[in-house]
């Protein structure tokens, strides 16, 4: 499938005059990365100081950033707005293809001790946890934070419940060049420092470990 997205999003790139396209910045053998661009136009209204209304028309650009990989993870998005249905929608629709996508659920502590051996001792700053039964009728979302590692005295608290973990902030001591890294449940980190493009495939490399 990866071959076929390949040629087909080369087919469609984006231009001045496109509505919808890509612009392809990396393509490899088991990988392509590149930006899905979408054109929104649309008016304005104004009042002007008579209390007319004014109509002007705006063009904006919604960009998507994304890699597509054979894989796991095979889809990533890069700092993707909130909905990135359009470029889904764009990419079954290429070759009259039938694409399903399977959100990926992962344990982001163990995310994080898988990748300790790569850049060492793993301080953990944050943690937050779902949907805690506190009564038959009560749950409850928790979060844990601490001026050092907040792992153990939380996984103490929670008990069997430790399972439930939305979201861990770690910091690695990566040798002099710390980095301050949050894991989400859904296959999704943010990062607090700059993280290297030989760091990411090691975040990834972690993560096809535990899917």
């Amino acid at each position: 499938m990866l071959k076929t997205l390949a040629a087909e999003i080369a087919r469609h790139p984006f231009s001045a005059q496109s509505e919808r396209g890509f612009i392809q910045t990396e393509v490899r053998a088991k990988s392509i990365a590149g930006r899905f661009v979408q054109r929104v136009t649309g008016e304005q209204v104004f009042r002007d100081a008579f209390g007319g209304a004014v109509k002007m028309p705006f063009v904006t650009f919604e960009s998507t950033s994304f890699r597509l990989s054979s894989v796991a993870p095979q889809i990533e998005l890069l700092d993707a707005p909130r909905s990135a249905r359009r470029m889904f929608q764009f990419l079954g629709e290429l070759g009259s293809m039938s694409l399903a996508v399977d959100v990926i659920d992962v344990d982001p502590v163990a995310w994080i001790e898988a990748l300790v051996p790569t850049f060492g001792a793993a301080t953990v700053r944050e943690l937050g946890c779902r949907d805690l039964t506190i009564s038959p009728s009560l749950a409850a979302d928790m979060t844990f934070t601490g001026s050092g590692d907040v792992l153990a005295s939380s996984r103490k608290f929670l008990g069997s419940k430790f399972q439930s973990v939305k979201f861990a902030r770690a910091e690695f001591a990566n040798g002099n060049r710390p980095l301050e890294i949050q894991f989400h449940a859904t296959a999704s980190i943010k990062t607090f420092t700059e993280v290297s493009p030989g760091a990411l495939n090691s975040i990834r490399d972690a993560l096809r470990t535990l899917v």
